[in-house]
């Protein structure tokens, strides 16, 4: 069963939203979501929409580490039905780093693109979802990839400093994918969604600042983007204007919320982590 997304605060800010109502969530409709996949590298399903957009959506580790991620944003990125979908889940966890799983990522996506004479394609994630919509770029033909609180690596010599995820990162053998940085590209529009609290400062931080990357930040937020955004009535709004590469928009609709560009002078480049000094132990 795919993760759920309520209506939220929006009924409380009718004013602000209303200039926004071409992108509005329109009211919740059953979807057709069909099993594809189902190995112990690779879950997918698709919804066959009605436009010439096709969505690939990542998935993140998931709240229960036993059992392998689910469908996520089902809604959200099909525009409540409209939009054709390839939801994407990685029971291992690798970070698209497992042998050949991206080839089988592309190749089933092209092959969705090619069925439905696709006009663009778009990438959305959470978490290591976030990550996978970035990397998968350097791969595909994508217009837009919007990412919400993604990961800028999981190998030991660059993210090092972040302790999170290890029970997965542990296992990742062969680190294929070293950072996003070597896999954005030009012709890709990227939307970065971070929190400013201090967990996130080893991934936030040494994402690069380029003209094609907008890196949103959100105060009084951890690694909770998504949760951020429903509780401000705003996340359907943000994913479609990101999807329409509406950058001036997205700022707008956020301001509300405090959210900002980030600049290397507020948060400056952070170095891989093996070039950092080494932590003093503390005295006993």
């Amino acid at each position: 069963m795919a993760a759920s997304e309520p209506q939220s605060a929006r009924q409380n800010a009718p004013g602000r939203l209303a200039a926004f109502a071409d992108v509005a969530e329109p009211a919740s409709q059953k979807l057709s979501i069909v099993p594809q996949t189902d190995t112990p590298q690779l879950r997918t399903w698709r919804h066959r929409g009605t436009s010439r957009r096709l969505a690939l959506s990542f998935s993140g580790v998931g709240f229960d580490h036993r059992a392998s991620p689910e469908y996520q944003f089902s809604k959200i990125a099909s525009a409540n039905g409209r939009d054709n979908v390839l939801f994407i889940a990685e029971p291992k966890r690798s970070w698209l780093n497992d042998e050949g799983l991206i080839e089988t990522i592309v190749a089933e996506a092209k092959a969705f693109a090619d069925e439905i004479d696709a006009e663009e394609i778009v990438t959305l994630g959470f978490s290591m979802g976030a990550f996978s919509a970035l990397v998968i770029t350097n791969y595909l033909p994508v217009t837009s990839a919007v990412a919400l609180a993604p990961q800028f690596s999981v190998h030991p010599e660059i993210a090092g400093d972040d302790p999170r995820w290890m029970e997965w990162r542990k296992h990742i053998a062969n680190h294929r994918i070293r950072s996003v940085a070597d896999h954005l590209v030009p012709e890709t529009t990227y939307h970065v969604f971070h929190g400013v609290g201090p967990s996130e400062k080893p991934q936030r931080d040494r994402f690069p600042v380029a003209d094609n990357l907008f890196q949103v930040l959100l105060p009084k937020t951890g690694h909770g983007i998504p949760q951020r955004l429903r509780g401000g009535g705003v996340l359907y709004e943000t994913i479609q204007l990101s999807f329409n590469n509406r950058v001036g928009r997205v700022r707008e609709l956020l301001q509300p919320l405090g959210a900002y560009r980030r600049t290397k002078r507020l948060f400056p480049m952070l170095p891989p982590s093996s070039e950092l000094p080494a932590k003093k132990e503390a005295r006993a």
